[in-house]
């Protein structure tokens, strides 16, 4: 038994379900799926057997008048009721699909969004090729948001392994300074900081543990530049980062660790703002 760990990933603009509080089914149900996708992808008689998924943040989208949050609706496709026993009995039972007596038909319900900060674990059955499954992960998309970044995808032997790859506790500093060049064309720069931390020390893991004497190189720095192009409905992003330090030994001493610029340097294409 594998288990495959998805840490601490950014996810911009995904449908919750619409009630007093938004963290409801259909992330948790679409991070199953994520995992049964990924493994379709992966072939070779992959299977998901169970999964964790741990909350960290989120963000609601909408807006508050007098005091009262109003969330930010879209429409949704939803299963209201088991479609199997639909098909066996030919008669719409207790809960059935109130949308249309077409058995084949999906309700469309409204659905809430939200920026979601997650972490996923899945136990897998004869899952290999992590480069693919890297791959198909960096470019996935949960709960109909778009992943708009993540922690190192790593595989375990063992669970408790697995959530200590998600540590106890991070932190996670983006600032982004945005200007106008011509027209509907905006330029940025930003700088993003952050790490994750284990609450108590691991012997397996030396130097996991959170201290304020070495806070300031325990954090990981990155920067970069990027052009945004506003059609008011819709933004587009473009942006080139170069990492600045990774917080563990490298190789290469002083603040400025990249032992090859090149290595750190990436390029992201995406629709929207992650925050």
């Amino acid at each position: 038994m594998s288990y495959l760990v998805f840490p601490r990933v950014r996810v911009q603009a995904a449908n919750m379900l619409s009630a007093s509080f938004l963290m409801g089914g259909p992330p948790v149900f679409a991070a199953y799926g994520l995992g049964e996708a990924l493994c379709f992808h992966l072939g070779g008689g992959a299977k998901v057997t169970g999964m964790a998924l741990i909350h960290h943040n989120r963000e609601a989208l909408g807006q508050s008048f007098n005091g009262v949050f109003s969330p930010q609706q879209r429409r949704a496709a939803a299963f209201t009721f088991n479609k199997q026993a639909f098909f066996a009995s030919k008669t719409p039972p207790p809960g059935s699909d109130y949308s249309s007596k077409n058995p084949h038909a999906l309700s469309l319900q409204p659905v809430a969004c939200a920026h979601l900060r997650v972490s996923i674990i899945w136990e897998l059955e004869q899952v290999a090729g992590m480069m693919e499954a890297r791959e198909f992960l960096h470019r996935a998309r949960l709960s109909g948001g778009l992943v708009t970044g993540h922690g190192e995808i790593v595989l375990e032997d063992s669970l408790e392994a697995a959530f200590d790859r998600i540590g106890n506790g991070y932190m996670e500093a983006n600032v982004e300074y945005r200007f106008r060049i011509i027209g509907d064309l905006h330029g940025a720069v930003f700088l993003d900081a952050g790490n994750v931390w284990l609450m108590r020390k691991d012997e397996s893991r030396p130097g996991g543990e959170f201290t304020l004497k070495n806070f300031a190189r325990q954090i990981a720095l990155g920067t970069g530049a990027g052009l945004r192009y506003d059609m008011d409905f819709l933004v587009f992003r473009l942006d080139c980062g170069v990492g600045l330090h990774d917080p563990y030994d490298t190789g290469k001493s002083g603040y400025y660790n990249i032992p090859k610029f090149k290595d750190s340097l990436a390029l992201h294409f995406a629709i929207g703002y992650p925050f």
